[in-house]
Parts: structure tokens; C-alpha cells; sequence
């Protein structure tokens, strides 16, 4: 299945969902649809990350896809591999650095924080100094604190 097509028919469906009275509940018939296309996007987004074919700047999408299905370990491996195929450009490095601190979740209290796992992922992409520069670009202006 196509992305293209998935995000068409969530258009769709949220169009549907607009012109419905926001204080009405949601039928049965839209939460199937709903459940239906986001199912698609879930099954599209792993299909993806287990593809061998390097993630790119186009595959951000996984990140959204993982960060609300609180799918941390996918989340952590797409956003490693997109870092892998853009580490050459720190701006973009930057940019896919706040989309890390901004959609990343963590459930277990016991894990890591995000900044050392941000660390420890980065740590195998970039070298400790552009890692360190990135960090303190994100705390100067306001990702980190």
C-alpha cells in the first residue's frame, strides 16, 4: 500500500470528522474507518523500517507514526537510521534532533532519559563533537533546557 494513499484516505476521514458537530459523539462507522486507516499506517511505517533501503528525510512520517503508537523501540531505530542517511548535513540533523525531543515518549520509568538516549544514539552516527554542538544548539534555542 501506498503512504500517498494513506494519507489521502486520513484526509478524507478527517474531513469526514470536520463536518460533524464537535460536541456529537463519533459513530461506529467512522472509529472503524479511522481504526482501518491508522492500522494501514502502522503495518506501512514497520514495513518500511525492516526495508534495507536507507531511511531518508521523506521517511519522517515513521517517526509520527511510531511516537503515537508510543513505539519507542521503532521510534529510536527509524530516527537512527534517518540521522545515518543525513549525517553529513547538521542542519538537518538539527531539525531531525527536535523532532526526537518533541515526539519521543518514554513508558518505563527505569529507561533512559531522552537526552542520553539521544546521546547514545547519535553516538553512533556523528562524531562526540557535532553531538555536543547539536546539543547545544537545541538548548539555545529552547528544544532542551
Amino acid at each position: 500500500m501506498k503512504v500517498k494513499y494513506l494519507k489521502r484516505r486520513l484526509a478524507e476521514v478527517q474531513e469526514k470528522i470536520e463536518t460533524h458537530d464537535e460536541d456529537s459523539f463519533v459513530n461506529d462507522d467512522a472509529i472503524s474507518e479511522i481504526s482501518s486507516v491508522f492500522s494501514a499506517f502502522v503495518t506501512e511505517a514497520q514495513l518500511r523500517l525492516q526495508d534495507i533501503n536507507p531511511l531518508g528525510v521523506e521517511d519522517y512520517w515513521l517517526l509520527d507514526v511510531f511516537s503515537v503508537c508510543r513505539m519507542d523501540a521503532d521510534f529510536n531505530a527509524a530516527f537512527e537510521r534517518i540521522c545515518v542517511s543525513t549525517f553529513a548535513d547538521f542542519d538537518q540533523l538539527y531539525a531531525l534532533s527536535c523532532s526526537f525531543f518533541y515526539r519521543q515518549h518514554i513508558e518505563d520509568p527505569h529507561e533512559l532519559t531522552s537526552l542520553d538516549r539521544y546521546r547514545e544514539i547519535m553516538g553512533r552516527v556523528v562524531s562526540e563533537d557535532v553531538c555536543e554542538r547539536l546539543i547545544a544548539k537545541l538548548r539555545k534555542f529552547g528544544v532542551l533546557r
